[in-house]
């Protein structure tokens, strides 16, 4: 049987805050908040991921009914500096 070559796709330069969105980090939240504090789901794999990856864009994934005013923030949390949602992206401040 014939293989193929696989072919090599397109792929557009995206940028988000300067940087290369294969450097950004799209992390999932329970629920955030618009200063970029986020609720996960309780096992602490982003928040390492985060801590490791210092500089690095993050941008948090979220529907608009998971966006809450206030989110309780342990010692260790790290803000994100952006929470997307389908209406559109939150650029969240540090707070």
């Amino acid at each position: 049987m014939y293989r193929q070559r696989p072919r090599r796709l397109r792929t557009l330069p995206l940028t988000f805050m300067g940087v290369s969105a294969r450097y950004i980090l799209v992390v999932p939240s329970l629920v955030s908040g618009r200063h970029g504090r986020r609720l996960g789901y309780g096992g602490g794999f982003y928040g390492r991921t985060l801590a490791l990856r210092p500089g690095r864009p993050a941008i948090g994934r979220a529907y608009p009914s998971q966006e809450v005013d206030a989110v309780p923030v342990g010692p260790y949390d790290i803000a994100l500096d952006a929470v997307a949602t389908e209406r559109g992206v939150i650029r969240c401040g540090d707070g």
